[in-house]
Formats: C-alpha cells, sequence, structure tokens
C-alpha cells in the first residue's frame, strides 16, 4: 500500500524457508511507516471508512470531517430592549459669554408734575485771595484777584472785604474800582474810625471810576485792618468790575492786601 506511510516489506522467496516465511509475514503485514509498528486489520463492513484504533485497523461509517463551509447570512435583527433608568444629571457646564443688547423698549409714560419750587436765588459768583498783594510805591494798582466780568444792561450788588496792613509808620491805604460806562453806579467804603474800632464806623463815598478815597487808621502793630466796599452798579457796555489799590504816602515798606481777600457779586435780574 503506497501513500499515507502504510507500505508492504520485500517478496518472499518463493521457497518458504524460515526466511520465505519471515518475507511472506512482512510483505503482507500491514507496517505504519512513521512507528514502523504492525498493524492488524479489524472488521471492516462494505462502505465503511478505515480508520486507526490502537494497533488496528478497523471500519467506521464516519468519514473524515470536511473543511469548513461558508458563514451563513444574518439574522434579522431582534426588537430593541426597553430604556434604562436615567442616570444622574451631570456638573453644570461653563457660562457662555453674554448676547447682545436688546433693542430699546418705547419710552415710559410721562409722570405727574410736581410740586412748585420754592423761589430762585440770585446768580453769585464769588473770587478769593490766595496771595497776598503788595505795593510800595504812590501808585495805582489792579488787584490781581479781585475782579469780576460785567454785562451790559444787568444791574448788579457787589461786595469786597479787604484785610490790609502797613508795617511802618502810620501809613494809609487808598482803594477804589474801575469799571465800564455805567448808567448807574453806588458804593461806599466802610472801615473802622480808630485802630480798636471803638469810635464806630466811617463811610467814604466812591463817586465813580477810578475815584480813590484814603483809608487811614493803619497801625504797624495790626495785620488785618478792616476795609470793606459795597455798591451797585448797571453799565451800558460790557466789562470788568475791578478793585484798585495804593499807599496814600510813598513808604519803604508798602502797603499789603492780605491773602484770604475776597468779593462776591450777584445779578439782581
Amino acid at each position: 500500500m503506497a501513500g499515507g506511510g502504510i507500505k508492504h516489506k520485500t517478496l518472499d522467496d518463493g521457497t518458504f524457508s524460515t526466511t520465505g516465511a519471515s518475507a511472506w509475514d512482512d510483505f503482507h503485514n500491514i507496517v505504519e511507516n512513521g512507528s514502523g509498528q504492525t498493524l492488524g486489520v479489524g472488521t471492516i463492513t462494505d462502505g465503511q471508512y478505515v480508520i486507526r484504533s490502537g494497533s488496528n485497523l478497523a471500519g467506521t461509517s464516519i468519514g473524515p470531517t470536511g473543511p469548513t463551509g461558508p458563514s451563513g447570512a444574518n439574522g434579522a435583527t431582534g426588537p430593541s430592549g426597553p430604556s434604562g433608568p436615567t442616570g444622574p444629571s451631570g456638573a453644570n457646564g461653563t457660562t457662555g459669554p453674554s448676547g447682545p443688547s436688546g433693542p430699546t423698549g418705547p419710552s415710559g409714560p410721562t409722570g405727574p408734575t410736581g410740586a412748585n419750587g420754592g423761589g430762585g436765588t440770585p446768580s453769585g459768583r464769588a473770587v478769593f485771595a490766595a496771595a497776598a498783594a503788595n505795593t510800595s510805591v504812590n501808585t495805582t494798582l489792579t488787584h490781581p484777584s479781585l475782579f469780576f466780568t460785567v454785562t451790559s444792561n444787568t444791574p448788579y450788588a457787589f461786595n469786597f472785604k479787604l484785610p490790609w496792613n502797613i508795617l511802618q509808620g502810620n501809613g494809609s491805604m487808598k482803594v477804589g474800582l474801575l469799571f465800564p460806562a455805567a448808567i448807574s453806579f453806588q458804593a461806599m467804603v466802610r472801615r473802622v474810625n480808630s485802630t480798636t474800632g471803638a469810635n464806630g464806623e466811617v463811610q467814604l463815598g466812591l463817586l465813580g471810576s477810578g475815584d480813590f478815597p484814603s483809608v487811614n487808621q493803619s497801625n504797624p502793630t495790626l495785620n488785618n485792618n478792616y476795609c470793606e466796599i459795597d455798591g451797585t452798579l448797571y453799565t451800558s457796555v460790557n466789562g470788568t468790575l475791578h478793585v484798585i489799590y495804593a499807599q496814600n504816602a510813598a513808604c519803604a515798606s508798602g502797603v499789603t492786601i492780605n491773602a484770604g481777600a475776597c468779593g462776591v457779586i450777584w445779578a439782581m435780574a
């Protein structure tokens, strides 16, 4: 038998000698080629397959396993199962950017009229001298801080307070006002009648722009001699109302209008 590793041995010598008998057996015995084991032959029914069972060959109705066939087609998808329970809520995400502003809504209705207010107050302005102003010559000077602009055909009332001193002797100061052409003007210069004020007040009338009455009673030991200008003004042109001052007689120390001098003016109509 050729092929699957089983074959007959050498032919007999035809004499049936010991060698011939052995050769006969070897020739007719079935020997497994791999291990050299002699195999017996068991019952093999017609039409059966031959298999090895131990040291024998026997018949079997079961043939060898064939090659695996191709996979069959997928079956139909089964119905969906029931939904599971709802899971817990996730964490809040970050806040997104603000959207654009919406259009402006219509205006609301007008509210009720409020109660009438009280009477208005005059239109007032004020000036303040943060630094002292000094002169040591017998000339007229305009004060650098004490002035107001005025408008024509508007009546004004005004007041200037001028604390002053002179450091040597019993000198004195002259004060006045400069202003544009006036329709009407009235003003007074006030001072105390003595260095102590015991003898009352002296009033000096100002006759017009540039008038320059003397303010007496200066005392070198007094740093804040009293002087005040009050009045009203009604001009025909626009311009400036300005305080002017000078020494009454020239002296080395000069006359000083102290820091803190101030003024106020208000339109009366």
